[in-house]
Formats: C-alpha cells, sequence, structure tokens
C-alpha cells in the first residue's frame, strides 16, 4: 500500500477513537457515532468536497450515484452537486446549474462568444433585424474600434453622431426582445470582430442569408462587412450602400441583476432635474445589489442611487423643454445588470410669469431664474378693512416702507409689528392667508403691486377697485391702484374700500 496513505489513515484514526467500522476524525479526540463509518467534527474547518469546472464534471468517468462536487462555474458564485445515479441535479433534487456555452439559448439569443474567465460573453440575436441598411453618414469620420468588447460604444457613437434613420446602428439599438418575462433592449452593432466571432460560430448561431452583414467598425467613407458564406476574410463597403444586412449582438455576465421595475418620472418646474421612482428587481444575480442608475434618453444624462432596494434616483443636468424619459439599471458586484423598460415622458420647464405654482401663479422671476415672486390667485380683503387702525393712523411705520421688488415682506412684518396685536388691517389680512398651504404670503410693495396690473394678463383678472399696497406715502398715508388702469394714487390709512391680494416669495 501507498505509504502516504497508510500514513494518512493512521493520522486519521490517532485523531479520533474508532469502535468497529466506525472512523473518526476531529480535533477534540471524541470518539465517533457508531452510527455512522466516518464521523467528522470541527468547529474552526469544514467538509471540502471536490472541485472541478462544468467541463471536469462532464468528464467525471462513470459517477455513481451519491457522488459530490462542487462546480465552480456552474452559477455565479457555482453550485454544490450531487449525482443521483441518471444526471447531475443541485443539492435539493432540482436540474443542476450549467455555464453559459457557445450555442445555447440565453439572455434573449444564442450564446457565440465566452471570454476566459467563462463568465462573460456575447449573445447574437436569433434572425436578421434587416435584410437591407445602409451604415449611414457616408463621409462623416465617427469614431470607433474593431475589438471585441467595444460594439456597444461603438453604436452609441454611430446613434448620437449620425442624423441619418433607419440605419443598421440604430435598427440595433431600437430592437427588444422579451423571452420567459424579462425584457432585453441593450442589444447593438457589433464590432468587426465580434461580428468574426458570430462568423466563426455560424453553425451554433442559425441561420444566416447570403450577402454582406455590417459591422459598427466604420472609417469616413466605408465600413467592414462579413460575407458569412465566404472565407472569412475581412472587407469593406461604401456606408451609403444600403443592401447590408444586420445582425444584432448584446452582452452578457454571470452574475448579472434582473432588470428593476419602473415607476414615475416626475420634474418640478424652475428645476433642470428629474426624480424617478423604481422597484428593485426580482433576482440580484446571486451577488448584493450595490447601486441602480437612471440614463436619459435622449443624453444619456445619468443619476446613482447607492442602496439595494426599491428607491427613487435624482438626475440632474438636463435641459429645460427637452422631452426625456430614463431607464434604470442595478449594479452589483459582477456588473451593471439588465435595464428597466422607458419610463414615462416628463419635459422640465423654467420658472415662467403665469405658471401655477406655490399656491398661486408667478408674477415675477428674477435674473437666477430661480426666485421671484407668486400673486394669490383670489383676493383677501374687499374693502372692509383699512392699512392702519385709527390709533395708528397718523404713525410712521418704524424702519420705514420700501418701494422696490423685494420689500413687500418686511414692509408686512414691520406694519404687523407696529400695531401690536391687533388684526384688523390690511397686512396682518395678507399674512394670515394661506394659499397652497403656505403662510408667507405679504401685502405687495408699491412696485410689486405695479407688476400684478403689469402682468394680469398671466395671472388673472383683477377686481375694478383700488389695491392697497404695503409702501406709505407718508406718516398718514399709504399707495394704492387702480388694477384695470394702472392708475396710482395714495390715500389716508384708516380709508376703507380698498381691496387686498397677497404675494409671496419663492
Amino acid at each position: 500500500m501507498n505509504k502516504k496513505l497508510i500514513l494518512l489513515i493512521l493520522l486519521a484514526l490517532g485523531a479520533g477513537l474508532s469502535f468497529a467500522q466506525s472512523v473518526g476524525i476531529n480535533d477534540n479526540g471524541s470518539a465517533p457515532a457508531s452510527c455512522a463509518m466516518l464521523d467528522v467534527g470541527s468547529t474552526t474547518r469544514g467538509f471540502l468536497p471536490p472541485r472541478m469546472t462544468y467541463a471536469q464534471q462532464q468528464n467525471f468517468s462513470s459517477p455513481v450515484a451519491g457522488s459530490i462536487i462542487f462546480c465552480s462555474n456552474c452559477g455565479p458564485t457555482g453550485e454544490l452537486q450531487v449525482y443521483n445515479g441518471t444526471t447531475w441535479t443541485n443539492m435539493t433534487g432540482g436540474a443542476a446549474t450549467t455555464p453559459p456555452l457557445i450555442g445555447k439559448h440565453y439572455g434573449g439569443g444564442i450564446i457565440f462568444y465566452i471570454n476566459e474567465t467563462g463568465l462573460r460573453g456575447l449573445i447574437a440575436a436569433e434572425s436578421d433585424q434587416s435584410g437591407g441598411a445602409a451604415w449611414g453618414c457616408y463621409g462623416t469620420f465617427i469614431p470607433t474600434s474593431e475589438a471585441i468588447g467595444t460594439g456597444q460604444t461603438n453604436t452609441t457613437n454611430i446613434v448620437t453622431g449620425c442624423s441619418d434613420e433607419g440605419i443598421a446602428a440604430k435598427i440595433c439599438d431600437a430592437y427588444t426582445v422579451t423571452v420567459d418575462g424579462d425584457t432585453y433592449n441593450d442589444w447593438y452593432l457589433p464590432s468587426y470582430q465580434e461580428l468574426f466571432q458570430m462568423y466563426i460560430e455560424k453553425s451554433q448561431i442559425g441561420v444566416f442569408s447570403y450577402g454582406y452583414y455590417w459591422s459598427s467598425t466604420g472609417e469616413t467613407l466605408n465600413a467592414y462587412v462579413q460575407d458569412f458564406f465566404g472565407n472569412g476574410s475581412p472587407t469593406s463597403m461604401v456606408k451609403g450602400y444600403d443592401f447590408g444586412r444586420v445582425r444584432a449582438v448584446r452582452s452578457f455576465f454571470i452574475g448579472e441583476a434582473g432588470a428593476p421595475t419602473i415607476g414615475t418620472a416626475s420634474v418640478e418646474a424652475g428645476v433642470a432635474q428629474a426624480t424617478v421612482s423604481f422597484t428593485a428587481p426580482a433576482s440580484n444575480g446571486g451577488f448584493p445589489i450595490l447601486s441602480y442608475t437612471a440614463t436619459s434618453s435622449p443624453g444619456g444624462i445619468t443619476g446613482t442611487l447607492n442602496q439595494a432596494g426599491s428607491g427613487a434616483i435624482t438626475v440632474t443636468g438636463l435641459t429645460y423643454g427637452t422631452t426625456y424619459t430614463f431607464t434604470v439599471t442595478a449594479t452589483n458586484a459582477k456588473g451593471t445588470g439588465l435595464a428597466s423598460a422607458a419610463s414615462n415622458s416628463v419635459t422640465p420647464t423654467p420658472f415662467y410669469v403665469g405658471l401655477a405654482y406655490g399656491g398661486g401663479k408667478i408674477l415675477y422671476v428674477d435674473a437666477s431664474g430661480h426666485h421671484g415672486l407668486i400673486a394669490a390667485i383670489e383676493d383677501q380683503g374687499t374693502g372692509t378693512l383699512p392699512w392702519a387702525i385709527a390709533y395708528f393712523q397718523s404713525d410712521s411705520v418704524p424702519g420705514g416702507t420700501g418701494s422696490g421688488i423685494g420689500t413687500g415682506s418686511t414692509n408686512t412684518d414691520r406694519i404687523i409689528s407696529m400695531q401690536d396685536s391687533d388684526t384688523q388691517h390690511a397686512a396682518y389680512l395678507a399674512r394670515a392667508y394661506n394659499g397652497g398651504g403656505y403662510s408667507d404670503w405679504f401685502l405687495p410693495s408699491k412696485d410689486e403691486l405695479n407688476l400684478m396690473y403689469l402682468r394680469q394678463a398671466s395671472i388673472g383678472v383683477f377686481s375694478p377697485n383700488w389695491y392697497w399696497s404695503s409702501t406709505e406715502n407718508s406718516s398718514s398715508s399709504a399707495y394704492i391702484q387702480y388694477l384695470q388702469n394702472g392708475q396710482t394714487s395714495y390715500t389716508t390709512k384708516i380709508a376703507l374700500g380698498y381691496y387686498i391680494r397677497a404675494v409671496r416669495a419663492f
């Protein structure tokens, strides 16, 4: 008997006592269980079965029922498998996981390339997407590469850099297929080396037609094509010729997270950004999800959220007046998974006079485009309240009142403070208004009131009456304006019959 094997058996017997035919292997000297042929015990180490790749498992010579192995490339993290006498299964008796294989239907198409790790590769669509299309943009140089792994970038460059419609890259970019409930919408026109790999594995993929197939690798005048019934030599064709055939591809990796479920995209006026909600995918690919990315169309503008579960992503840097949709992807330790379906369309809009916002309608927008004034959409007083109660009718407001745009709120605070706790005056009524749930309304200054007159066509109709401003004319009088014709004047602070229309800042 082999000396090393004898030594191993002696060491095993020395590690634990054996009785009858039972053998114990442990690190505490305890006796093996009498019902077990082999009793292995440890609190710091585990049982390690034979480890092998799927190819090695397939070459396992005459396995017997009960054989156990760990298949290292079966699934994203490997799989413990047992032979049941007929076939290999997982440890619960279900079908054993197999790694991606060339010619296997997977991810919406057929696998035709697997890289050296065995976990990443390329999938070809099962049929042509066009029997005759141009590459496009003849005479225009668009940067592209020919290596495997560059087709996606090539396609993006062509789609964004070429205005021609119906061209090969755009056909692939628009291709979508749903298989077993999963939608695959990340197809692209293959680079030349990717196309050549399809030629090599054409018998595994299926039917190709006679003629040249476009690659996404091009120059100024020509682009590389492949004749699937020729000798495989590279050749090129004029980019404007519209008889090139088109077969889309997509990349994959084992451990790919599923597609999130898209929620709702929303925007707020005056902010060039969108909020995109989503639900986490049913499958994380076997690895915890680290982040989600929302991507706009057009523009490819992105926003990221670093968490594992459902949520909402903010995408900034959008352009006012442009209509966007968004898709969401999940990223785990293995990479970025499938994209969701596209969201609803949204269009960011800037603040503008007349926009319903903040409890009223925008009256004024400053030079920044982010701040301004909002007019209430209804009157708060209809002539029943004075500017000041009789006790203060001849008193100047401490600190004074301003007349310019931006002074109305301070004016209102000072008028209210001067009249102590009295509530029966115009400034108090304006401040007490809570239109839209806001509590920061005020009586407009003279210039702010004039803006209402100038822009009433955008913010709504006013009564044919005079309205109070928050600006004093003297210690005993305040400015008023007739908003039907713009006439300005002043009157005593205790006068009645003057209307009130509040504003607020944003």
